[in-house]
C-alpha cells in the first residue's frame, strides 16, 4: 500500500481502516482521521471516496471466494433493496455494534425488531 499523496487518498485510506479495524481504539483513530479529512473535501469528493472504498471491499470479498456464500440457495428470496445515506462515523458505529455480524444482517434484525415493537404497541 502506497502512502497517500493528497487529502482524498488519505480519506480513502482512513475509510478502509474504519472498516478493517480490529479494535475500538483503531476504529476511533481512523474515524477521527476520516472526520477531519472529510471536512476539507467537497460532497462529490466524499461520495466518490465512499464509492471507491465500497467497490474495493466488494472486489476483495470476491477475490477471497466469498461469492459462493452470497449465491447460496436461500429459503426466502430477498429481492427488495433498501439504500440509505449515512456518515462514515455512523457506519463505523453500526459495524462495531454488529459485533462481527454482516452489517446488512444486523440492520435487518434491528429494523425488524423495531417494527415488531411498533406492532405490539399499536
Amino acid at each position: 500500500m502506497n502512502a497517500p499523496t493528497n487529502t482524498y487518498e488519505a480519506l480513502v485510506l482512513s475509510l478502509k481502516l474504519i472498516l478493517t479495524a480490529t479494535s475500538d481504539e483503531q476504529m476511533k483513530k481512523a474515524t477521527d482521521m476520516a472526520e477531519t479529512l472529510a471536512n476539507s473535501l467537497s460532497p462529490p469528493e466524499l461520495e466518490r471516496a465512499m464509492l471507491e472504498v465500497d467497490s474495493e471491499m466488494k472486489e476483495a470479498e470476491s477475490e477471497h471466494g466469498m461469492t459462493g456464500l452470497r449465491n447460496a440457495a436461500k429459503a426466502v428470496t430477498k429481492s427488495s433493496r433498501l439504500e440509505i445515506r449515512c456518515t462514515p462515523q455512523e457506519k463505523a458505529a453500526w459495524v462495531h455494534a454488529a459485533e462481527g455480524k454482516k452489517l446488512a444482517e444486523w440492520v435487518t434484525d434491528a429494523l425488524n425488531e423495531a417494527a415488531n415493537k411498533e406492532v405490539i404497541h399499536d
